[in-house]
């Protein structure tokens, strides 16, 4: 990757936790990598609620408020 080809991107906000997508995300047979099931604590699920983007694209930084 060429210097003016960098791309990036840097999201920052609160995380929440989400108990409800936690479930409705779930699929059967992800018991083999969490073998507590979909209440495992390995299991995490977040919900990003993003109010800054700071980023690279072409060369050029770029800072902006969501």
């Amino acid at each position: 990757m060429l210097p003016g080809e960098f791309k990036g991107l840097m999201l920052s906000g609160r995380v929440l936790p989400d108990d409800a997508a936690r479930e409705q995300l779930w699929v059967e047979g992800w018991e083999r990598y969490y073998s507590r099931g979909r209440h495992d604590p390995d299991y995490t699920v977040l919900r990003l609620d993003p109010v800054r983007a700071r980023g690279w694209y072409a060369g050029e930084a770029f800072d902006f408020a969501l």
